[in-house]
């Protein structure tokens, strides 16, 4: 299985380990869900931003209603 070795300050280091503690979980874990958690919020906020870029000021509202169900979808895993 492919990883990734990332270094931290040891002050960052402390401030993931109480966060991972803080949820019960371990670091190891703590940074996996992070990570992917932030990458589907950059996936979103571009997808967001290609969809705006195609539509006109008057569907800014129905696109607004529509990013927010694919959001919640994407985190759900039901897409």
């Amino acid at each position: 299985m492919p990883a990734l070795n990332v270094s931290f300050t040891e002050a960052e280091l402390t401030r993931i380990r109480r966060a991972a503690a803080g949820l019960g979980l371990p670091v190891k874990r703590f940074v996996h869900i992070a990570a992917l958690d932030r990458a589907l919020a950059v996936t979103l906020e571009a997808g967001y931003r290609h969809m705006s870029r195609s539509l006109g000021c008057g569907e800014e509202t129905a696109l607004a209603d529509r990013a927010t169900y694919f959001a919640v979808s994407a985190m759900e895993g039901s897409l």
